[in-house]
């Protein structure tokens, strides 16, 4: 381009800023002869959804020397505190020091409280909103799931005035976290027969993460198969990973080293430490020798939890 005005440097701004290329949207921001507020916005949002702690500094260095902010520039700036920052606190002032407030700049906060908060803190934030929607609501619900408040869980979820299926997925695994596994299957099977929404992975995932915890191999495998013939969802790693750990807690470590091997996906680094958790907790040094052996084959461990595990090994118990 023989000329090019602010929309231009804008729009290729705005450009590496949607892919995530957070150095080449600083290298256009700084070379950008007249940066307006658009500009000054959209390379704050950039370093906010990078998640990287490591760039709340640089968002609040950028945020500081604005010339002229508006309610777009702190939400931004909300954003890139709760998600980059451990510290609930530092949130927590930069949202008291906000000279106005939007649903938006609500929804960053209770993402905040909901990832390193309590429950109580979850509930006060709530009661506090002027106006909520689906996506304010789900925040808090999948922060009461992660926190194991199920009563504050069951509540907000039967007060939603609408849910769909992200926030049905949040109730499935408040239950299973919670450790009630037959009451997260009973809501999966009456959201079934009332067809009141589609599957994905995360849904059926859900019910076979209350069965893995249960121990209930039967209904795993059932559901298991049901995933894909019955539902016609592909089947995921995370599924075949889930049901292999269903068959380690109920001491298949045989049937679950199988899947592993058979599942159309490479086994991971995680894969295999729950494997060797499960060896270890049934005493079946023999098997997990075996697993340890075969994954470092395979070089499917990049750490030392398979030779930490052979070197515990007392030599005459895998005789």
């Amino acid at each position: 381009m023989p000329e090019k005005n602010p929309q231009a440097w804008n729009a290729l701004l705005a450009a590496y800023a949607r892919n995530g290329d957070v150095g080449r949207a600083k290298q256009v921001f700084d070379r950008h002869l007249a940066p307006n507020l658009i500009s000054w916005n959209t390379i704050i949002a950039a370093y906010a959804r990078s998640e990287e702690e490591r760039f709340v500094d640089t968002a609040k260095r950028l945020f500081d020397s604005m010339p002229l902010r508006n309610i777009i520039s702190w939400n931004s700036m909300l954003l890139a505190y709760s998600r980059g920052s451990k510290d609930l606190e530092t949130v927590e002032q930069f949202f008291d020091l906000m000279p106005e407030r939007s649903l938006v700049s609500f929804c960053h906060i209770l993402s905040a409280v909901a990832a390193c908060g309590e429950s109580i803190q979850l509930k006060r934030l709530l009661d506090s909103m002027p106006e909520r929607n689906l996506i304010s609501l789900t925040t808090a619900l999948s922060g009461f799931a992660l926190f194991r408040d199920l009563p504050g869980a069951i509540s907000l979820f039967h007060s939603m005035p609408e849910v769909d299926l992200i926030a049905t997925n949040v109730m499935l695994l408040a239950y299973a976290r919670s450790g009630y596994l037959l009451r997260c299957k009973d809501f999966f099977d009456s959201m079934r027969y009332k067809s009141i929404v589609s599957y994905t992975t995360v849904t059926l995932l859900a019910v076979l993460y209350a069965c893995s915890h249960g121990g209930e191999i039967s209904d795993a495998r059932l559901r298991f198969q049901s995933i894909s013939l019955d539902f016609g969802v592909k089947l995921s790693k995370y599924h075949h990973r889930s049901f292999a750990d269903v068959l380690a807690r109920s001491n298949n470590l045989c049937g679950a080293r199988d899947l592993m091997e058979s599942m159309p996906f490479v086994p991971d680094s995680s894969d295999w430490k729950n494997f060797l958790g499960a060896c270890k907790s049934w005493n079946d040094f023999k098997e997990g020798a075996q697993a340890s052996k075969l994954a470092l084959e395979k070089k499917e461990v990049q750490d030392g939890g398979c030779y930490i595990f052979l070197a515990a090994i007392d030599p005459f118990k895998v005789s």
